[in-house]
């Protein structure tokens, strides 16, 4: 599988054709998701691009883990936005009462950072809000979501213990050597990276398994995949047929399958450049 073969177009704007120009070979993890950069990635002639991702499939596996009955309930209802409903919870409000300012603050942002091990001054350094305010949100996030962090505190225990940590798919990142360390600095990033290995490692296994159940189910060489992009696939299919690529797509990589009591989400769309079809 090669990468796409950037040319210029007789109107003097950039498109792309073909798979085969190695020489280039750019890092498509780090591809701006802007119009000026993934609007030049067109499909070729009588194919389109269909963009398949998982949403939230990160927050996803820590409910899996953690079975925080909160962040379960959210994803297992699937009626509901994740962000909105994190904020009605961190404010104590019936969901749905909050305005989209609040929905950023209280949900969307604690989302993408506590997540992740963030802290109020990293809070409070993204929004532009004062520390005392990012606390708050902060400790109410942790309320909210109270057994995603006791797991967390669990994992980081066996951790020490054990001296490595296990995917769902039993690969394993071994931490002992900076867990152990004097360092505050090593320590603490080691307890960080053994919550994220768990989280991040897994996610990469379910895209993994689903890259080939893809590559298996696709009808070369009318059907390509691209590339995969973090949690996104994309694959190039013949126009006239693109539609039903897409749900075959998104039930090979897995939509609506139940893991560990949560469901997978696969949402997809197709046209005929990359960033039309995100």
């Amino acid at each position: 599988m090669g990468v796409w073969d950037v040319t210029v177009a007789d109107d003097h704007s950039y498109c792309t054709s073909g798979f085969l120009n190695h020489n280039s070979n750019p890092n498509l993890q780090n591809i701006p998701s802007d119009n000026k950069v993934r609007g030049l990635f067109i499909a070729a002639p009588g194919d389109r691009i269909v963009v398949a991702d998982y949403g939230q499939i990160e927050l996803r596996v820590m409910a899996m883990f953690s079975k925080d009955p909160n962040l379960s309930n959210i994803f297992i209802d699937g009626t509901q936005d994740l962000h909105t409903a994190t904020a009605c919870l961190v404010l104590g409000r019936e969901y749905g009462d909050v305005d989209g300012d609040e929905r950023k603050l209280y949900g969307k942002m604690p989302n993408f950072l506590m997540g992740y091990g963030g802290t109020a001054s990293l809070l409070s350094d993204k929004i532009g809000i004062p520390i005392d305010q990012a606390q708050e949100v902060v400790d109410g996030y942790k309320a909210a979501y109270s057994r995603l962090f006791e797991w967390k505190a669990e994992v980081v225990t066996r951790a020490h213990h054990r001296g490595y940590v296990e995917t769902y798919g039993g690969r394993r990142r071994r931490l002992e050597k900076d867990l152990a360390s004097l360092n505050q600095g090593d320590k603490w990033r080691a307890e960080r990276q053994a919550v994220n290995a768990i989280v991040q490692g897994t996610a990469s296994e379910i895209c993994k398994a689903a890259m080939v159940r893809v590559h298996t189910a696709l009808d070369y060489p009318a059907c390509k995949m691209l590339v995969q992009v973090h949690d996104e696939l994309v694959v190039s299919v013949p126009a006239d047929e693109s539609n039903d690529w897409l749900k075959v797509i998104e039930t090979e990589m897995g939509n609506g399958q139940i893991m560990m009591d949560i469901p997978l989400l696969v949402e997809g769309n197709t046209a005929l450049s990359w960033y039309d079809a995100k």
